[in-house]
């Protein structure tokens, strides 16, 4: 078994690698719900994931991201039309992506929007890891917490090399949303009451690593 300092130092050394070890080590679900399914040993569960915490955290972004214009709806019957709305939609997508800046975060401070990483395929875990930068890593602010929205694998690889914060991009939707005298706050919590998951059960916390480990 592999010692803790040994641990330190591979981590620096391969993220890829370690992240697999992690997976055979953690990994032992192979469901997250009826709605979510992963290979035994070949997957890293994320501990401060809260399915609750992100439906509605996902609910406000889209109704936020409905009403900027970028889900527009039917485009109506003629082709020109069509292009009129599309082109609206594009314009307001590139407006909300504008609305994040850039900001340097605790990687404690951060909390997953989904319930685990997937590590059975080398070569995309290779490339997600290695390949990406801090400008893939979207976070918003909900409820004075803080989600990543994209960018799981590289968080993941930053804490992994031992870094105590990452740079992201980032989107204080409480302020955002609180301008907007239209957006509902009373969110449809549709899956509350369905599939609930234990999730203080979802790791095997031996030795408290894999809480310095994970997410």
């Amino acid at each position: 078994m592999i010692s803790f300092k040994n641990f330190l130092i591979e981590r620096i050394v391969d993220p890829e690698q370690l992240a697999v070890r992690v997976a055979k080590k953690y990994g032992k679900r192979t469901s997250y719900g009826s709605w979510l399914k992963a290979k035994k040993h070949e997957h890293i569960p994320l501990s401060n994931y809260n399915r609750v915490d992100v439906n509605k955290v996902e609910n406000k972004l889209y109704k936020y991201q409905k009403k900027l214009g970028m889900y527009p709806g039917d485009f109506g019957a003629s082709e020109q039309e069509q292009k009129k709305v599309t082109a609206r939609a594009n314009e307001a997508s590139a407006n909300y992506k504008k609305k994040f800046s850039d900001k340097t975060m605790k990687i404690s401070d951060l909390h997953a929007t989904q319930p685990f990483i997937r590590t059975d395929d080398m070569e995309q875990l290779k490339n997600k890891i290695s390949n990406k930068t801090s400008s893939d890593i979207m976070v918003i602010k909900h409820n004075d917490k803080h989600y990543i929205m994209d960018g799981h694998h590289t968080v993941m690889a930053a804490k992994f090399r031992g870094e105590k914060d990452v740079n992201v991009k980032y989107l204080d939707l409480d302020t955002e949303t609180s301008k907007k005298k239209g957006v509902n706050e009373n969110i449809d919590n549709y899956f509350i009451n369905e599939n609930k998951i234990n999730h203080s059960n979802i790791i095997d916390n031996e030795n408290g690593l894999i809480k310095f480990i994970v997410v």
